[in-house]
Protein backbone atom coordinates (compact mmCIF):
# COMPACT_ATOMS: atom_id res chain seq x y z
CA UNK A 1 0.00 0.00 0.00
CA UNK A 2 2.75 2.58 0.76
CA UNK A 3 4.38 2.10 -2.66
CA UNK A 4 1.53 3.72 -4.68
CA UNK A 5 1.53 6.66 -2.24
CA UNK A 6 5.30 7.07 -2.65
CA UNK A 7 5.03 6.91 -6.45
CA UNK A 8 2.16 9.43 -6.44
CA UNK A 9 4.24 11.73 -4.23
CA UNK A 10 7.23 11.48 -6.57
CA UNK A 11 5.09 12.23 -9.62
CA UNK A 12 3.45 15.20 -7.88
CA UNK A 13 6.87 16.49 -6.81
CA UNK A 14 8.19 16.22 -10.37
CA UNK A 15 5.17 18.12 -11.76
CA UNK A 16 5.56 20.91 -9.18
CA UNK A 17 9.30 21.14 -9.86
CA UNK A 18 8.70 21.28 -13.62
CA UNK A 19 6.13 24.07 -13.24
CA UNK A 20 8.45 25.96 -10.90
CA UNK A 21 11.31 25.77 -13.41
CA UNK A 22 9.07 26.94 -16.26
CA UNK A 23 7.88 29.86 -14.11
CA UNK A 24 11.49 30.76 -13.27
CA UNK A 25 12.38 31.02 -16.98
CA UNK A 26 9.20 33.02 -17.74
CA UNK A 27 10.07 35.49 -14.98
CA UNK A 28 13.67 35.66 -16.16
CA UNK A 29 12.58 36.61 -19.68
CA UNK A 30 10.14 39.22 -18.35
CA UNK A 31 12.91 40.75 -16.23
CA UNK A 32 15.33 40.57 -19.18
CA UNK A 33 12.90 42.47 -21.40
CA UNK A 34 12.16 45.11 -18.71
CA UNK A 35 15.69 45.97 -17.66
CA UNK A 36 17.47 48.76 -19.41
CA UNK A 37 21.18 48.54 -20.09
CA UNK A 38 21.66 51.35 -17.55
CA UNK A 39 20.43 49.11 -14.75
CA UNK A 40 22.97 46.36 -15.29
CA UNK A 41 25.41 45.70 -12.47
CA UNK A 42 29.17 45.84 -12.79
CA UNK A 43 29.52 42.23 -11.67
CA UNK A 44 28.75 40.34 -14.86
CA UNK A 45 27.65 36.73 -14.57
CA UNK A 46 25.75 33.84 -16.05
CA UNK A 47 22.08 34.78 -15.88
CA UNK A 48 20.37 32.12 -18.00
CA UNK A 49 21.73 28.60 -18.39
CA UNK A 50 21.08 26.44 -21.45
CA UNK A 51 17.77 24.71 -20.80
CA UNK A 52 14.92 22.94 -22.54
CA UNK A 53 12.69 25.22 -20.44
CA UNK A 54 13.64 28.33 -22.39
CA UNK A 55 10.38 30.19 -22.96
CA UNK A 56 11.66 32.74 -25.45
CA UNK A 57 9.54 32.18 -28.54
CA UNK A 58 12.18 33.18 -31.01
CA UNK A 59 15.45 31.47 -31.77
CA UNK A 60 18.69 33.18 -32.63
CA UNK A 61 21.15 33.15 -35.50
CA UNK A 62 24.64 33.19 -34.00
CA UNK A 63 27.25 35.47 -35.50
CA UNK A 64 30.67 34.31 -36.61
CA UNK A 65 32.73 33.82 -33.45
CA UNK A 66 29.79 33.07 -31.15
CA UNK A 67 30.34 30.57 -28.36
CA UNK A 68 27.80 27.75 -28.59
CA UNK A 69 26.97 24.70 -26.50
CA UNK A 70 24.76 21.64 -26.38
CA UNK A 71 23.85 19.18 -23.65
CA UNK A 72 25.57 15.84 -23.26
CA UNK A 73 23.29 13.28 -21.59
CA UNK A 74 21.61 15.96 -19.48
CA UNK A 75 24.63 16.22 -17.18
CA UNK A 76 27.40 17.97 -19.10
CA UNK A 77 27.65 20.70 -21.71
CA UNK A 78 29.80 20.61 -24.85
CA UNK A 79 31.09 23.92 -26.24
CA UNK A 80 32.41 25.15 -29.57
CA UNK A 81 32.98 28.26 -31.69
CA UNK A 82 30.31 29.04 -34.31
CA UNK A 83 31.62 30.09 -37.70
CA UNK A 84 28.44 29.36 -39.69
CA UNK A 85 25.75 26.64 -39.78
CA UNK A 86 28.13 24.31 -41.55
CA UNK A 87 31.13 25.11 -39.37
CA UNK A 88 31.46 24.85 -35.61
CA UNK A 89 35.00 24.40 -34.32
CA UNK A 90 35.18 21.96 -31.42
CA UNK A 91 37.76 20.10 -29.38
CA UNK A 92 36.56 16.51 -29.44
CA UNK A 93 37.05 13.76 -26.89
CA UNK A 94 39.57 12.15 -29.26
CA UNK A 95 41.88 15.13 -28.73
CA UNK A 96 41.39 16.45 -32.27
CA UNK A 97 40.25 20.02 -32.88
CA UNK A 98 37.97 19.91 -35.90
CA UNK A 99 35.22 21.72 -37.73
CA UNK A 100 31.78 20.11 -37.83
CA UNK A 101 28.30 21.10 -39.02
CA UNK A 102 25.61 22.13 -36.56
CA UNK A 103 23.86 18.77 -37.01
CA UNK A 104 27.12 16.88 -36.42
CA UNK A 105 27.77 19.01 -33.31
CA UNK A 106 24.55 17.54 -31.84
CA UNK A 107 25.06 13.99 -33.12
CA UNK A 108 25.75 11.33 -30.47
CA UNK A 109 24.84 13.81 -27.75
CA UNK A 110 21.55 13.79 -25.92
CA UNK A 111 20.58 17.42 -26.46
CA UNK A 112 18.36 18.42 -29.35
CA UNK A 113 19.29 22.09 -29.25
CA UNK A 114 22.30 24.30 -29.65
CA UNK A 115 22.51 27.38 -27.44
CA UNK A 116 24.45 30.59 -28.06
CA UNK A 117 26.00 32.88 -25.44
CA UNK A 118 24.07 36.12 -25.91
CA UNK A 119 23.92 39.37 -24.01
CA UNK A 120 20.76 40.80 -22.46
CA UNK A 121 19.64 42.19 -25.84
CA UNK A 122 19.90 38.83 -27.63
CA UNK A 123 23.11 39.74 -29.47
CA UNK A 124 25.91 37.18 -29.64
CA UNK A 125 28.81 37.80 -27.29
CA UNK A 126 31.91 37.89 -29.49
CA UNK A 127 35.40 37.99 -28.00
CA UNK A 128 38.10 39.64 -30.14
CA UNK A 129 40.41 37.10 -31.77
CA UNK A 130 38.31 34.01 -31.01
CA UNK A 131 37.74 33.13 -34.69
CA UNK A 132 41.40 33.40 -35.64
CA UNK A 133 42.57 31.38 -32.63
CA UNK A 134 39.94 28.66 -33.15
CA UNK A 135 40.63 28.34 -36.90
CA UNK A 136 44.39 28.16 -36.32
CA UNK A 137 43.86 25.06 -34.16
CA UNK A 138 41.78 23.04 -36.66
CA UNK A 139 43.30 19.59 -37.21
CA UNK A 140 45.68 19.95 -34.29
CA UNK A 141 45.87 17.26 -31.64
CA UNK A 142 46.22 17.50 -27.86
CA UNK A 143 45.64 14.81 -25.27
CA UNK A 144 42.02 15.01 -24.11
CA UNK A 145 41.30 14.79 -20.40
CA UNK A 146 37.79 15.38 -19.06
CA UNK A 147 39.13 17.05 -15.92
CA UNK A 148 42.16 18.93 -17.25
CA UNK A 149 41.91 19.45 -21.02
CA UNK A 150 38.42 19.45 -22.48
CA UNK A 151 36.20 21.52 -24.78
CA UNK A 152 35.72 24.28 -22.18
CA UNK A 153 39.49 24.58 -21.79
CA UNK A 154 39.74 24.85 -25.60
CA UNK A 155 37.18 27.68 -25.69
CA UNK A 156 38.94 29.44 -22.80
CA UNK A 157 42.21 29.28 -24.73
CA UNK A 158 40.46 30.78 -27.77
CA UNK A 159 39.03 33.74 -25.83
CA UNK A 160 42.02 34.48 -23.62
CA UNK A 161 45.72 34.15 -24.28
CA UNK A 162 46.13 33.65 -20.53
CA UNK A 163 44.70 30.15 -20.16
CA UNK A 164 43.54 29.77 -16.59
CA UNK A 165 42.96 26.01 -16.64
CA UNK A 166 39.21 26.30 -17.20
CA UNK A 167 37.60 22.86 -17.36
CA UNK A 168 34.10 23.43 -15.94
CA UNK A 169 31.21 25.03 -17.84
CA UNK A 170 30.59 27.33 -14.87
CA UNK A 171 34.21 28.52 -14.93
CA UNK A 172 33.97 29.14 -18.68
CA UNK A 173 30.85 31.25 -18.12
CA UNK A 174 32.68 33.29 -15.49
CA UNK A 175 35.57 33.87 -17.89
CA UNK A 176 33.23 34.91 -20.74
CA UNK A 177 31.39 37.33 -18.43
CA UNK A 178 34.65 38.75 -17.10
CA UNK A 179 36.22 39.32 -20.52
CA UNK A 180 33.07 40.54 -22.30
CA UNK A 181 31.86 42.58 -19.31
CA UNK A 182 28.32 41.38 -20.05
CA UNK A 183 25.79 39.09 -18.43
CA UNK A 184 25.35 35.80 -20.31
CA UNK A 185 22.03 34.44 -21.54
CA UNK A 186 22.24 31.06 -23.29
CA UNK A 187 19.54 31.28 -25.99
CA UNK A 188 18.37 28.60 -28.43
CA UNK A 189 19.93 28.67 -31.88
CA UNK A 190 17.86 28.51 -35.04
CA UNK A 191 19.23 25.43 -36.83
Amino acid sequence: MPLPIIVAGLVLGAVVSNQSTKQYYRNLELRRNRESSNNLSNSNKLVKSPSEYCQRANTFNPEEGSIVCCEVFGVLDHTGVWIDEETIIEFSNTGLTKSVSASRFLKERSGNNIYVANNRNGKSIIIDGIVERAISRIYTYKDYDLQRNNCHNFIASCISTKNKGVTLFSDLNSLIAQISKQDIYWDKVKV
